[in-house]
């Protein structure tokens, strides 16, 4: 077994819709990466425990240059409903109203400040409600909280692997896999977007480079 292998496996389960086993495949070859970063006693890097191997390769391998570490908002509340930017709407056809065009825009950039100041407050407001979890997911749980990487997926993987409670994580399908969303608790609710995420995780690891060469 290796973790080319894996990764295909996990593709070819989602692409017949059995989610929940690419699921469970993708954290496994989380794991298995992790132990070719850490697990060997020679190496320098050496981590005996396998939960902080687990956790560190995910730190390490889920920080960008401005953001830092990427986190995803959990049980996120409704977002605000500020409608559509307002359209520009020139006067009628013809050469008599062209004097008409300097209100009309005029007209149209202060309904556009309108919206988004409009829309800036909203956003603020709901930014407000979300607390900084970091890595516990359990932190500030019910609420709307930002949670990184590593903690959603070690909280999974204590959930399937360690304490055996298959239901305790359910994964609905997405729409596009370019959308990831998380909920809940008991289960927690993944978008079958996160399989695809997380192998992008394993292959673009360094140990991986090269596997799906031909």
């Amino acid at each position: 077994m290796s973790v080319k292998i894996l990764i295909e496996d996990a593709l070819t389960l989602y692409g017949e819709q059995r989610f929940f086993s690419a699921f469970c495949l993708s954290l496994i070859a989380v794991e298995a990466t992790a132990y070719k970063r850490y697990g060997h006693l020679h190496l320098p890097s050496y981590i005996q425990s396998s939960p902080t191997r687990f956790k560190t390769f995910l730190k390490d391998e889920t920080q960008t240059h401005i953001m830092g570490r990427i986190r995803f908002a959990v049980d996120s509340p409704p977002q605000p409903d500020v409608g559509q930017p307002p359209a520009f709407t020139p006067p009628s056809n013809n050469d008599e109203n062209l004097d008409e065009f300097p209100k009309a825009f005029e007209e149209y950039k202060q309904d556009l400040d309108r919206w988004y100041a409009k829309s800036k407050e909203a956003s603020e407001a709901y930014e407000r409600k979300f607390k900084d979890a970091g890595d516990d997911f359990r932190a500030h749980l019910g609420q709307p909280r930002l949670v990184s990487t590593t903690g959603i997926l070690y909280q999974a993987r204590c959930e399937i692997v360690h304490e055996g409670r298959l239901a305790a994580i359910r994964i609905a399908p997405a729409a596009d896999d370019s959308s990831l969303s998380v909920s809940g608790i008991d289960p927690i609710e993944f978008s079958s977007s996160w399989i695809k995420f997380i192998l992008g995780i394993v292959a673009a690891a360094t140990e991986n480079r090269g596997l799906f060469n031909k």
